[in-house]
């Protein structure tokens, strides 16, 4: 009965994998693929964001059948996985050294550089934001306003002249 229950839960996963791959495979649009092949690019990222993964999730096993899932939807090769796994493996160990150091000494100046990041990083994405709004308007303005194809000192007031050249007088009088 223990090895019926080992196969049929053998099964069960084996066919998850390949209902993940086959979504994925679905799914993966051209963001999905840069996104993975940037982050997997060198060993060390790959390593890098397997641990970030990881610690984000707290779970190694779902940061594992994810990437099964990539590699059978063809979004990674397998040599590209071993170093997320490898990078998987650290972030569970990371993980547990946090919860068995005692960081209730360090907690309030992890706040605060956690709200430090955070401040900075909301203030830099909003000038971004307006730097590209002004530069949008500037454009929006030179596509209303094109340049003039007359001659460009045809606009200006000669001395003695009321009104510049081509322009009419509002008296009637010529200038």
């Amino acid at each position: 009965m223990t090895l019926l229950a080992l196969f049929g839960g053998l099964a069960l996963l084996l066919y998850g994998v390949q209902l993940i791959g086959e979504g994925l495979q679905r799914a993966a649009g051209g963001q999905l693929r840069h996104l993975v092949t940037t982050m997997t690019r060198s060993r060390l990222t790959a390593v890098g964001s397997g641990a970030l993964v990881t610690a984000l999730t707290q779970s190694s096993s779902a940061t594992t059948l994810l990437l099964i899932g990539f590699v059978s939807a063809g979004l990674v090769s397998f040599r590209q996985s071993l170093g997320v796994i490898l990078g998987a493996d650290i972030g569970t160990t990371f993980t547990v050294q946090l919860l068995a150091f005692n960081v209730q000494q360090f907690s309030l100046l992890l706040i605060g550089i956690g709200f430090a990041i955070g401040f900075f990083a909301r203030r830099g994405r909003r000038d971004q934001r307006q730097a590209e709004q002004a530069s949008e308007r500037g454009s929006a303005d030179r596509r209303a306003h094109p340049a003039s194809t007359e001659d460009p000192g045809s606009n200006i007031a000669l001395p003695g002249r009321s009104t510049p050249k081509g322009a009419e007088s509002t008296s009637g009088i010529p200038g």
